[in-house]
Protein backbone atom coordinates (compact mmCIF):
# COMPACT_ATOMS: atom_id res chain seq x y z
CA UNK A 1 0.00 0.00 0.00
CA UNK A 2 3.15 2.52 0.87
CA UNK A 3 4.45 1.59 -2.52
CA UNK A 4 1.26 2.15 -4.67
CA UNK A 5 0.67 5.54 -2.49
CA UNK A 6 4.01 6.88 -3.72
CA UNK A 7 3.95 5.40 -7.60
CA UNK A 8 -0.11 6.00 -7.77
CA UNK A 9 -0.40 3.01 -9.62
CA UNK A 10 -1.29 -0.53 -9.49
CA UNK A 11 2.00 -2.53 -8.75
CA UNK A 12 3.13 -6.18 -8.17
CA UNK A 13 6.03 -6.41 -5.67
CA UNK A 14 8.16 -9.38 -5.28
CA UNK A 15 10.12 -9.87 -1.93
CA UNK A 16 12.50 -12.68 -0.65
CA UNK A 17 13.25 -13.60 2.61
CA UNK A 18 17.08 -14.71 3.42
CA UNK A 19 19.21 -14.86 6.14
CA UNK A 20 19.58 -10.87 6.09
CA UNK A 21 15.83 -10.61 6.34
CA UNK A 22 13.33 -9.69 3.78
CA UNK A 23 14.51 -7.94 0.55
CA UNK A 24 12.57 -6.34 -2.28
CA UNK A 25 13.77 -8.17 -5.63
CA UNK A 26 10.96 -6.44 -8.55
CA UNK A 27 8.69 -4.03 -8.64
CA UNK A 28 6.41 -3.94 -11.85
CA UNK A 29 3.18 -1.70 -12.67
CA UNK A 30 0.30 -3.01 -13.68
CA UNK A 31 -0.45 -1.89 -17.36
CA UNK A 32 -4.29 -3.23 -17.40
CA UNK A 33 -5.95 -3.40 -13.68
CA UNK A 34 -8.77 -5.34 -13.44
CA UNK A 35 -11.72 -2.39 -12.73
CA UNK A 36 -12.49 -3.26 -9.80
CA UNK A 37 -9.17 -2.84 -8.29
CA UNK A 38 -8.25 0.51 -10.54
CA UNK A 39 -11.40 1.98 -9.02
CA UNK A 40 -10.72 0.93 -5.42
CA UNK A 41 -6.75 2.08 -5.89
CA UNK A 42 -8.28 5.82 -7.12
CA UNK A 43 -10.56 6.43 -4.51
CA UNK A 44 -8.07 5.03 -1.38
CA UNK A 45 -5.19 7.26 -2.41
CA UNK A 46 -7.81 10.45 -3.06
CA UNK A 47 -9.05 9.23 0.44
CA UNK A 48 -5.91 9.13 2.07
CA UNK A 49 -4.94 12.48 0.85
CA UNK A 50 -2.01 11.30 -1.24
CA UNK A 51 -3.76 12.27 -4.84
CA UNK A 52 -7.22 14.39 -4.95
CA UNK A 53 -10.41 13.37 -6.14
CA UNK A 54 -9.61 14.89 -9.49
CA UNK A 55 -6.98 13.21 -10.29
CA UNK A 56 -8.90 10.18 -8.65
CA UNK A 57 -11.49 10.74 -11.95
CA UNK A 58 -9.18 11.45 -14.25
CA UNK A 59 -7.29 7.97 -13.44
CA UNK A 60 -10.85 6.33 -13.52
CA UNK A 61 -11.33 5.04 -17.52
CA UNK A 62 -14.62 5.12 -18.84
CA UNK A 63 -14.08 1.28 -19.45
CA UNK A 64 -13.65 0.59 -15.76
CA UNK A 65 -17.01 1.91 -14.99
CA UNK A 66 -18.31 -0.02 -17.79
CA UNK A 67 -16.72 -3.58 -16.11
CA UNK A 68 -18.40 -2.46 -13.06
CA UNK A 69 -21.72 -2.60 -14.68
CA UNK A 70 -21.96 -5.13 -17.34
CA UNK A 71 -21.24 -9.28 -17.16
CA UNK A 72 -17.67 -9.88 -18.55
CA UNK A 73 -16.00 -12.92 -20.07
CA UNK A 74 -12.89 -14.48 -18.05
CA UNK A 75 -10.32 -15.20 -20.61
CA UNK A 76 -7.64 -17.72 -20.80
CA UNK A 77 -6.24 -17.25 -23.82
CA UNK A 78 -7.86 -20.87 -25.11
CA UNK A 79 -10.89 -19.51 -26.39
CA UNK A 80 -11.44 -20.11 -30.37
CA UNK A 81 -13.05 -17.13 -32.10
CA UNK A 82 -16.15 -17.63 -34.01
CA UNK A 83 -16.32 -13.79 -35.76
CA UNK A 84 -15.93 -10.72 -34.64
CA UNK A 85 -18.22 -7.10 -35.29
CA UNK A 86 -19.28 -4.19 -33.55
CA UNK A 87 -19.23 -4.28 -29.84
CA UNK A 88 -23.10 -2.82 -30.04
CA UNK A 89 -24.45 -3.26 -26.58
CA UNK A 90 -21.75 -4.25 -23.37
CA UNK A 91 -21.82 -7.06 -21.34
CA UNK A 92 -21.13 -10.80 -22.40
CA UNK A 93 -23.52 -13.83 -22.50
CA UNK A 94 -23.48 -17.40 -23.31
CA UNK A 95 -25.92 -19.38 -24.63
CA UNK A 96 -27.59 -22.23 -27.14
CA UNK A 97 -27.60 -20.67 -30.32
CA UNK A 98 -31.21 -19.94 -31.92
CA UNK A 99 -31.79 -18.63 -35.16
CA UNK A 100 -35.63 -17.21 -34.88
CA UNK A 101 -37.62 -15.43 -32.11
CA UNK A 102 -40.01 -17.84 -31.67
CA UNK A 103 -37.33 -20.82 -31.51
CA UNK A 104 -35.38 -18.46 -28.62
CA UNK A 105 -38.65 -17.95 -26.70
CA UNK A 106 -39.27 -21.61 -26.53
CA UNK A 107 -35.74 -22.66 -25.53
CA UNK A 108 -36.00 -19.54 -22.93
CA UNK A 109 -39.43 -21.16 -20.95
CA UNK A 110 -37.69 -24.65 -21.01
CA UNK A 111 -35.02 -23.14 -19.19
CA UNK A 112 -31.77 -23.02 -22.03
CA UNK A 113 -29.71 -19.98 -22.00
CA UNK A 114 -30.61 -18.46 -25.64
CA UNK A 115 -27.99 -16.40 -27.76
CA UNK A 116 -30.23 -14.87 -30.70
CA UNK A 117 -28.12 -15.05 -34.19
CA UNK A 118 -30.21 -13.29 -36.77
CA UNK A 119 -29.28 -11.68 -40.02
CA UNK A 120 -31.16 -8.42 -38.50
CA UNK A 121 -34.03 -8.23 -36.44
CA UNK A 122 -37.19 -6.26 -36.59
CA UNK A 123 -39.84 -4.94 -34.01
CA UNK A 124 -41.49 -8.52 -34.46
CA UNK A 125 -38.78 -10.65 -33.27
CA UNK A 126 -38.81 -8.58 -29.64
CA UNK A 127 -40.20 -11.74 -27.65
CA UNK A 128 -37.11 -13.92 -28.70
CA UNK A 129 -34.45 -10.49 -28.05
CA UNK A 130 -36.29 -10.49 -24.18
CA UNK A 131 -35.90 -14.20 -24.20
CA UNK A 132 -32.45 -14.27 -25.39
CA UNK A 133 -29.46 -14.13 -22.82
CA UNK A 134 -27.21 -12.06 -25.58
CA UNK A 135 -27.93 -10.89 -29.61
CA UNK A 136 -25.61 -11.47 -32.57
CA UNK A 137 -26.64 -10.34 -36.13
CA UNK A 138 -24.40 -10.28 -39.28
CA UNK A 139 -26.59 -6.80 -40.30
CA UNK A 140 -26.46 -3.30 -39.05
CA UNK A 141 -24.48 -0.89 -36.72
CA UNK A 142 -24.55 0.84 -33.38
CA UNK A 143 -27.85 2.03 -34.41
CA UNK A 144 -29.63 -0.70 -35.97
CA UNK A 145 -32.89 -1.99 -34.48
CA UNK A 146 -30.65 -4.57 -32.67
CA UNK A 147 -28.50 -2.72 -30.80
CA UNK A 148 -30.38 -0.08 -30.16
CA UNK A 149 -32.72 -2.30 -28.40
CA UNK A 150 -30.69 -4.44 -26.91
CA UNK A 151 -28.85 -1.56 -25.05
CA UNK A 152 -32.45 -0.37 -23.86
CA UNK A 153 -32.79 -3.95 -22.04
CA UNK A 154 -28.83 -3.99 -20.77
CA UNK A 155 -28.65 -7.02 -23.35
CA UNK A 156 -25.16 -7.84 -24.62
CA UNK A 157 -25.26 -7.67 -28.58
CA UNK A 158 -23.06 -7.57 -31.32
CA UNK A 159 -23.82 -6.32 -34.86
CA UNK A 160 -22.03 -6.33 -38.26
CA UNK A 161 -20.44 -9.55 -38.01
CA UNK A 162 -20.34 -9.70 -41.70
CA UNK A 163 -17.95 -12.89 -41.51
CA UNK A 164 -20.92 -15.09 -40.23
CA UNK A 165 -22.84 -17.37 -42.86
CA UNK A 166 -26.09 -18.31 -41.64
CA UNK A 167 -28.17 -21.39 -43.14
CA UNK A 168 -31.84 -21.40 -41.85
CA UNK A 169 -32.43 -24.85 -44.20
CA UNK A 170 -30.03 -26.22 -42.65
CA UNK A 171 -29.62 -24.69 -39.49
CA UNK A 172 -26.21 -23.57 -39.13
CA UNK A 173 -23.83 -20.33 -39.00
CA UNK A 174 -20.55 -20.57 -39.84
CA UNK A 175 -17.36 -18.23 -39.96
CA UNK A 176 -14.67 -19.34 -42.52
CA UNK A 177 -14.02 -22.87 -41.86
CA UNK A 178 -15.87 -22.92 -38.17
CA UNK A 179 -19.71 -24.08 -38.40
CA UNK A 180 -22.08 -24.40 -35.56
CA UNK A 181 -25.63 -25.62 -35.58
CA UNK A 182 -28.86 -24.53 -33.63
CA UNK A 183 -28.43 -25.93 -30.21
CA UNK A 184 -24.79 -25.60 -29.59
CA UNK A 185 -23.48 -23.00 -27.17
CA UNK A 186 -21.52 -19.84 -28.18
CA UNK A 187 -20.56 -16.73 -26.28
CA UNK A 188 -20.24 -12.92 -27.34
CA UNK A 189 -18.76 -10.02 -25.14
CA UNK A 190 -20.59 -6.77 -26.51
CA UNK A 191 -17.46 -4.76 -25.01
CA UNK A 192 -15.02 -5.99 -28.03
CA UNK A 193 -17.67 -7.36 -30.77
CA UNK A 194 -16.20 -10.75 -30.45
CA UNK A 195 -17.97 -13.72 -30.23
CA UNK A 196 -16.70 -17.11 -29.55
CA UNK A 197 -17.38 -20.98 -30.04
CA UNK A 198 -18.21 -22.59 -26.45
CA UNK A 199 -18.71 -21.35 -22.83
CA UNK A 200 -16.94 -18.75 -21.86
CA UNK A 201 -16.70 -17.94 -17.85
CA UNK A 202 -18.54 -15.01 -17.08
CA UNK A 203 -17.93 -12.95 -14.05
CA UNK A 204 -21.09 -10.93 -13.11
CA UNK A 205 -21.02 -7.62 -11.79
CA UNK A 206 -21.24 -6.72 -8.29
CA UNK A 207 -22.10 -3.68 -6.27
CA UNK A 208 -18.16 -1.59 -5.79
CA UNK A 209 -18.40 1.14 -2.47
CA UNK A 210 -15.73 2.62 -4.65
CA UNK A 211 -17.60 3.01 -8.14
CA UNK A 212 -20.36 4.90 -5.80
CA UNK A 213 -18.03 7.19 -4.43
CA UNK A 214 -15.90 7.72 -7.96
CA UNK A 215 -19.22 8.83 -9.23
CA UNK A 216 -20.19 10.86 -6.75
CA UNK A 217 -17.47 12.76 -6.78
CA UNK A 218 -17.55 12.86 -10.91
CA UNK A 219 -21.27 14.85 -10.26
CA UNK A 220 -19.31 17.54 -8.23
CA UNK A 221 -16.65 18.04 -10.86
CA UNK A 222 -18.93 17.53 -14.13
CA UNK A 223 -19.94 20.06 -16.52
CA UNK A 224 -22.12 17.85 -18.55
CA UNK A 225 -25.75 17.13 -18.29
CA UNK A 226 -26.91 14.05 -18.86
CA UNK A 227 -30.52 12.82 -19.83
CA UNK A 228 -31.52 9.02 -20.92
CA UNK A 229 -33.08 7.07 -23.68
CA UNK A 230 -36.30 5.57 -21.66
CA UNK A 231 -39.51 4.60 -23.71
CA UNK A 232 -41.35 3.03 -20.58
CA UNK A 233 -41.28 3.52 -16.90
CA UNK A 234 -39.11 0.66 -15.53
CA UNK A 235 -36.72 2.09 -17.74
CA UNK A 236 -37.22 5.65 -16.62
CA UNK A 237 -37.35 4.61 -13.05
CA UNK A 238 -33.95 2.66 -13.55
CA UNK A 239 -32.09 5.85 -15.29
CA UNK A 240 -33.60 8.19 -12.64
CA UNK A 241 -32.02 5.80 -9.80
CA UNK A 242 -28.74 6.15 -11.80
CA UNK A 243 -28.77 9.86 -11.33
CA UNK A 244 -30.50 11.10 -14.83
CA UNK A 245 -31.72 14.38 -14.83
CA UNK A 246 -34.41 13.62 -17.12
CA UNK A 247 -35.20 11.62 -20.43
CA UNK A 248 -33.62 13.04 -24.07
CA UNK A 249 -35.51 10.38 -26.13
CA UNK A 250 -38.83 8.73 -25.50
CA UNK A 251 -39.18 6.69 -28.97
CA UNK A 252 -42.84 6.19 -28.84
CA UNK A 253 -41.98 3.40 -31.68
CA UNK A 254 -40.74 1.21 -28.89
CA UNK A 255 -44.40 1.57 -27.19
CA UNK A 256 -45.27 -0.78 -29.67
CA UNK A 257 -42.65 -4.15 -29.87
CA UNK A 258 -44.63 -6.95 -29.36
CA UNK A 259 -48.32 -7.29 -27.47
CA UNK A 260 -48.88 -3.74 -29.00
CA UNK A 261 -47.78 -4.31 -32.26
CA UNK A 262 -51.47 -4.82 -34.17
CA UNK A 263 -52.21 -1.24 -32.77
CA UNK A 264 -50.04 0.26 -35.04
CA UNK A 265 -50.44 -2.37 -37.50
CA UNK A 266 -54.24 -1.41 -37.63
CA UNK A 267 -53.84 2.11 -38.25
CA UNK A 268 -51.02 1.69 -41.42
CA UNK A 269 -53.65 -1.20 -43.47
CA UNK A 270 -57.17 0.55 -42.09
CA UNK A 271 -59.30 0.81 -45.40
CA UNK A 272 -62.09 2.73 -43.85
CA UNK A 273 -62.75 5.70 -41.85
CA UNK A 274 -64.75 3.62 -38.99
CA UNK A 275 -61.85 1.24 -38.68
CA UNK A 276 -59.33 3.84 -38.67
CA UNK A 277 -60.90 5.98 -36.06
CA UNK A 278 -61.14 2.55 -33.76
CA UNK A 279 -57.66 1.68 -34.45
CA UNK A 280 -56.76 5.37 -33.32
CA UNK A 281 -58.79 5.19 -30.20
CA UNK A 282 -57.53 1.90 -29.01
CA UNK A 283 -53.62 3.70 -30.11
CA UNK A 284 -54.92 6.52 -27.50
CA UNK A 285 -55.58 5.12 -25.05
CA UNK A 286 -52.67 2.68 -24.71
CA UNK A 287 -50.56 5.58 -25.17
CA UNK A 288 -51.88 7.18 -22.06
CA UNK A 289 -51.28 4.36 -19.99
CA UNK A 290 -47.55 3.89 -21.13
CA UNK A 291 -46.70 7.56 -20.74
CA UNK A 292 -48.25 7.72 -17.69
CA UNK A 293 -46.10 5.21 -16.37
CA UNK A 294 -43.28 6.79 -18.00
CA UNK A 295 -43.85 10.76 -16.95
CA UNK A 296 -44.41 9.02 -12.70
CA UNK A 297 -41.08 7.67 -12.82
CA UNK A 298 -39.88 11.32 -14.79
CA UNK A 299 -41.19 13.55 -11.96
CA UNK A 300 -40.38 17.09 -12.08
CA UNK A 301 -37.65 16.71 -14.76
CA UNK A 302 -37.75 17.14 -18.69
CA UNK A 303 -39.26 14.89 -20.57
CA UNK A 304 -38.48 14.67 -24.80
CA UNK A 305 -41.42 12.54 -26.52
CA UNK A 306 -40.55 11.72 -30.44
CA UNK A 307 -43.52 11.15 -31.83
CA UNK A 308 -43.68 7.81 -33.94
CA UNK A 309 -40.98 7.38 -36.31
CA UNK A 310 -39.68 3.77 -37.47
CA UNK A 311 -39.71 2.95 -41.23
CA UNK A 312 -42.57 1.74 -42.04
CA UNK A 313 -41.88 -1.88 -42.73
CA UNK A 314 -40.80 -2.73 -39.74
CA UNK A 315 -44.84 -2.02 -38.25
CA UNK A 316 -46.03 -4.54 -41.15
CA UNK A 317 -46.07 -8.46 -41.52
CA UNK A 318 -43.29 -10.14 -43.61
CA UNK A 319 -45.61 -11.65 -46.09
CA UNK A 320 -49.83 -11.79 -46.83
CA UNK A 321 -50.00 -15.55 -45.70
CA UNK A 322 -50.10 -13.09 -41.84
CA UNK A 323 -53.36 -11.38 -43.18
CA UNK A 324 -56.64 -12.36 -42.85
CA UNK A 325 -57.95 -9.80 -45.05
CA UNK A 326 -57.92 -9.78 -48.70
CA UNK A 327 -57.71 -6.06 -48.92
CA UNK A 328 -54.86 -5.76 -46.00
CA UNK A 329 -53.02 -7.66 -48.28
CA UNK A 330 -53.36 -5.79 -51.21
CA UNK A 331 -51.99 -2.80 -49.10
CA UNK A 332 -49.09 -4.98 -48.07
CA UNK A 333 -48.03 -5.05 -51.81
CA UNK A 334 -49.02 -1.24 -51.90
CA UNK A 335 -46.49 -0.05 -49.35
CA UNK A 336 -43.77 -1.87 -50.39
CA UNK A 337 -40.44 0.03 -50.29
CA UNK A 338 -36.94 -0.25 -51.70
CA UNK A 339 -35.83 1.88 -49.19
CA UNK A 340 -38.03 1.73 -45.74
CA UNK A 341 -35.30 4.17 -43.86
CA UNK A 342 -35.67 6.67 -46.29
CA UNK A 343 -39.39 6.05 -47.10
CA UNK A 344 -42.80 6.87 -45.62
CA UNK A 345 -41.75 7.18 -42.13
CA UNK A 346 -42.04 9.57 -38.85
CA UNK A 347 -43.80 13.04 -40.37
CA UNK A 348 -44.68 11.49 -43.82
CA UNK A 349 -46.64 8.29 -42.44
CA UNK A 350 -48.31 11.01 -40.00
CA UNK A 351 -49.48 13.12 -42.80
CA UNK A 352 -51.18 9.61 -44.50
CA UNK A 353 -52.70 8.77 -41.92
CA UNK A 354 -54.05 12.20 -39.99
CA UNK A 355 -55.09 10.79 -36.85
CA UNK A 356 -51.73 9.05 -35.84
CA UNK A 357 -49.89 11.63 -34.43
CA UNK A 358 -52.98 13.82 -32.78
CA UNK A 359 -53.98 10.19 -31.34
CA UNK A 360 -50.22 10.12 -29.70
CA UNK A 361 -50.36 13.65 -28.33
CA UNK A 362 -54.05 12.75 -27.22
CA UNK A 363 -52.67 10.02 -25.08
CA UNK A 364 -49.66 12.13 -23.91
CA UNK A 365 -51.35 15.03 -22.49
CA UNK A 366 -54.42 13.41 -20.97
CA UNK A 367 -51.20 11.40 -18.96
CA UNK A 368 -49.67 14.66 -18.05
CA UNK A 369 -53.07 15.35 -16.50
CA UNK A 370 -53.62 12.71 -14.75
CA UNK A 371 -50.43 12.80 -13.16
CA UNK A 372 -50.08 16.56 -12.51
CA UNK A 373 -53.98 15.95 -11.01
CA UNK A 374 -52.91 13.40 -8.77
CA UNK A 375 -50.49 15.10 -7.33
CA UNK A 376 -47.52 12.72 -8.56
CA UNK A 377 -45.15 15.25 -10.54
CA UNK A 378 -44.85 17.92 -12.71
CA UNK A 379 -42.48 16.73 -15.88
CA UNK A 380 -41.58 19.39 -18.07
CA UNK A 381 -42.84 18.25 -21.43
CA UNK A 382 -41.41 18.51 -24.72
CA UNK A 383 -42.45 16.81 -28.21
CA UNK A 384 -40.27 16.04 -31.15
CA UNK A 385 -41.29 15.46 -34.71
CA UNK A 386 -39.49 13.55 -36.23
CA UNK A 387 -37.43 13.17 -40.37
CA UNK A 388 -38.96 16.98 -41.15
CA UNK A 389 -37.43 17.77 -44.70
CA UNK A 390 -39.74 20.74 -45.40
CA UNK A 391 -41.22 23.57 -43.30
CA UNK A 392 -44.86 22.82 -44.20
CA UNK A 393 -44.65 19.25 -42.62
CA UNK A 394 -43.24 20.91 -39.03
CA UNK A 395 -46.52 23.72 -39.62
CA UNK A 396 -48.95 20.94 -40.41
CA UNK A 397 -48.07 18.66 -37.63
CA UNK A 398 -47.23 22.07 -34.95
CA UNK A 399 -51.12 22.61 -35.89
CA UNK A 400 -52.38 19.39 -35.09
CA UNK A 401 -50.43 18.70 -31.68
CA UNK A 402 -51.44 22.50 -30.62
CA UNK A 403 -55.20 21.44 -31.53
CA UNK A 404 -54.89 18.37 -29.41
CA UNK A 405 -53.27 20.58 -26.50
CA UNK A 406 -56.23 23.00 -26.53
CA UNK A 407 -58.69 20.75 -26.56
CA UNK A 408 -57.49 18.70 -23.69
CA UNK A 409 -57.26 21.79 -22.21
CA UNK A 410 -60.65 22.86 -22.59
CA UNK A 411 -62.16 19.50 -21.46
CA UNK A 412 -59.60 18.98 -18.26
CA UNK A 413 -59.29 22.96 -16.76
CA UNK A 414 -55.97 22.12 -16.95
CA UNK A 415 -53.31 24.17 -18.98
CA UNK A 416 -50.25 21.41 -20.40
CA UNK A 417 -47.21 23.79 -20.89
Amino acid sequence: AELEGRLGTVVTVDFEYGPEGLALVGLEQVRRPPARVATSLAVDLAIRGITDERQALLSTAPAHVLALLHPQPHLTGSEVELVTGLGASPGAAVGRIALDSETAVEMAEAGESVLLVMGETTPGDLPGMMAASGILTVNGGSASHAAVVARGMGRPAICGAADLRIDREAGTISAGELVLRAGDVASIDGATGIAYVGALTIERPSPSPSLTTLLGWADDARRLGVRANADNGPDAGVAMDNGAEGIGLCRTEHQFLGDRLPLVRAVILSHDYDAEQAALAALADAQREDFRELLRAVGDRPVTVRLLDAPMHEFLPSSADELDDPHQARMLEHLHEENPMLGVRGVRLALMHEGLYPAQVEGLFNAWVDVVSAGEARPQLEVMVPLVSIPDELVMTLRLVRRVNQEVASRTGTIIP
